[in-house]
């Protein structure tokens, strides 16, 4: 694997926090339950997914599922951070690649090199459960039309609290901050526990990562706002100030969906 490929890979020689832009979305969710799987669709805009660029789709309190752009080529991701003990892979799929990380932590990662296309919208479901002594994540994204299991992960852990909590981000770990890059995020829902429902997030809120300003490429281009549907959001970073995605959308800024075009 080249060091110039993905973050987890030059962390010993960069600082990833003064490198990074992004951009994150905080689906609503139901307050005071156990949520035990988080789904959600994701496309990458045409024109807007230039080389090291992180579609993050499912993430939570330790970590995190989406599909990224290298500069070799295209892959899904599946994270999980290490607790007391070393994240395990328990179950990887035939054409999948596994291996540790150093970034933020440490942890484990599944990876599956796929050709993914713009403008296709790829549905990204992590699932939860409990194991005796561990926490077990399953990491699966829906290509065509038949969900496809990436892998499962777990951790040692003496706490059951489930996901946590949902967010997803668009990111730029250390590429070329002049091309812009841009996302749509959609038809989130979540289950909890004892239930196999899928509820529907019923809006978003988004933050992103500061500094507003660069030395090296100057004032920094940002966006948010709803998809055509109304029933999600696309995100924007980088890029001239003049693109059509900059609109330097206000800080936790909030989006709540039209609840007759939500769809899971």
């Amino acid at each position: 694997m080249k060091a110039v490929y993905y973050a987890f890979s030059i962390i010993a020689l960069f600082p990833l926090q003064a490198l990074l832009v992004a951009i994150h979305s905080l689906p609503y969710l139901e307050h005071g339950h156990k949520y035990t799987s988080f789904e959600t669709d994701v496309a990458a805009v045409p024109g807007y997914s230039p080389d090291i660029t992180f579609y993050m789709a499912t993430g939570w309190d330790n970590g995190y599922l989406g599909m990224q752009v290298g500069n070799k080529d295209r892959r899904f991701l599946f994270s999980l951070w290490d607790g007391e003990q070393d994240a395990e892979v328990v179950e990887i799929c035939e054409k999948c690649e596994s291996s540790g990380f150093a970034h933020e932590g440490t942890g484990r990662h599944i990876w599956l090199v796929y050709p993914w296309v713009d403008g296709h919208k790829y549905r990204f479901k992590v699932d939860y459960h409990r194991d005796g002594d561990y926490n077990v994540y399953t990491g699966s994204v829906k290509i065509t039309d038949q969900w496809e299991k990436l892998g499962v992960l777990r951790v040692s852990s003496p706490k059951d609290n489930g996901l946590g909590y949902f967010y997803q981000f668009l990111e730029n770990w250390l590429g070329d901050k002049s091309q812009p890059r841009t996302g749509l995020y959609s038809s989130q829902c979540y289950r909890v526990e004892g239930d196999d429902f899928c509820y529907p997030c019923l809006g978003t809120t988004i933050n992103y990562t500061k500094p507003r300003y660069r030395p090296e490429v100057g004032f920094l281009s940002w966006g948010a706002g709803y998809n055509k549907e109304h029933n999600g959001v696309w995100m924007s970073i980088n890029g001239p100030l003049d693109n059509p995605y900059n609109n330097n959308i206000k800080e936790h800024a909030r989006f709540p969906y039209d609840q007759c075009n939500i769809e899971y």
